[in-house]
């Protein structure tokens, strides 16, 4: 096999050669007519891509797009640092001018200095007065397609596959066995030879029952949430449920929403929700004893914790990627370390 392909090159070179009783001329306009000209070759060399890290610094003052832009990081990489600390801090609340950020992103280039495709975030710090020090750092698992940003504990900064069915969060019950209140109505005792009707008491008795949701205590009328896009299969009063939602998402997971006061304005059986869209407001109907929302998460039609079900919670790196990972941000600190020093 060898032999065979040295033979295919060795001619290859015989048939690419200029003629062996050609001028020098001949020889040139041979050349150019199988390779190009000089000047062609030499435009072709000018586009030929390279790679340059850049590194920007800047103050918040205003908005961190804002300020992102106005320092010169590029559109998409300002889009993606939103994006990323997003997923860790308010950047409305948490954020004051004064803070500063550091973007450290690749792009191509032509020889002539012209940036070609798209800029890709490196890492990323952010220094908070409220929330003191963030970075992000790209990386990529061991069975990811493809490098994303991660927060420099190792979590992940994408959406959460589900979200929250209200914004602030209380949590007033949790998932598993819990005493539930039973009113046991009862006759009093009435006096001897007093007249009158007999009065009655309730006495409250408990009983240990399953909870297969999470309670979330919030104002009355506070809007309620779909946590995912997908089609609404119930919605109408279910006993000790209330005013009582089901979706069903792609995945073979359905979530529940219970105790509303109301259902959303063309909420109804049947129809497509997206993931965040109101879907009813926080009530006590149903089976309550005060105003929030019971919310149950449930896997091929069994109940599961919302706390602790990966659907809710952002990736975490573990074990190799972890260790791999941990390094990297070592080396990307070392940089930031070293620019720093360099200014």
């Amino acid at each position: 096999m060898i032999k065979v392909c040295w033979l295919a090159a060795a001619a290859l070179c015989f048939i690419a050669s200029p003629g062996w009783g050609d001028t020098p001329e001949e020889a040139r306009i041979t050349e150019e007519a199988m390779l190009g000209s000089a000047t062609e070759r030499a435009q072709w060399q000018s586009y030929l891509p390279f790679t340059r890290r850049l590194t920007v610094t800047g103050t918040v003052d205003g908005t961190l797009e804002e300020s992102a832009k106005a320092a010169g990081v590029p559109p998409v990489a300002v889009l993606e640092i939103i994006r990323a600390f997003g997923a860790a801090i308010d950047l409305d609340e948490d954020l004051m001018n004064g803070d500063s950020f550091t973007v450290s992103y690749r792009q191509e280039y032509t020889v002539d200095g012209n940036p070609i495709g798209v800029p890709q975030v490196m890492w990323a710090e952010l220094r908070s007065i409220v929330r003191g020090t963030l970075s992000v750092h790209r990386f990529r698992a061991s069975r990811s397609q493809q490098a994303k940003l991660w927060l420099a504990d190792g979590e992940g900064t994408g959406p959460m596959a589900l979200r929250w069915p209200v914004d602030e969060i209380n949590i007033s019950s949790g998932f598993g066995l819990r005493q539930n209140p039973i009113p046991i109505v009862k006759p009093a005792a009435r006096k001897k030879g007093a007249g009158g009707p007999t009065t009655r008491v309730v006495v409250p008795r408990y009983q240990l029952l399953m909870h297969e949701g999470v309670d979330f205590a919030a104002e009355m009328g506070t809007p309620i949430h779909a946590a995912a896009a997908g089609f609404v299969t119930g919605a109408r009063p279910n006993g000790g449920y209330g005013n009582w939602i089901e979706i069903q998402h792609e995945g073979e997971f359905q979530t529940v929403y219970g105790h509303m006061s109301a259902f959303a304005p063309g909420i109804a059986e049947g129809v497509w929700v997206e993931r965040g869209q109101v879907i009813g407001f926080v009530g006590s109907t149903g089976r309550s004893t005060g105003p929030h929302v019971h919310f149950e998460l449930l896997q091929g039609g069994v109940p599961t914790n919302p706390i602790i079900n990966p659907l809710v919670r952002r990736p975490q790196l573990r074990g190799g990627d972890l260790a791999r990972f941990r390094r990297l941000v070592a080396r990307d600190f070392e940089e930031a370390q070293h620019d720093a020093e360099s200014d």
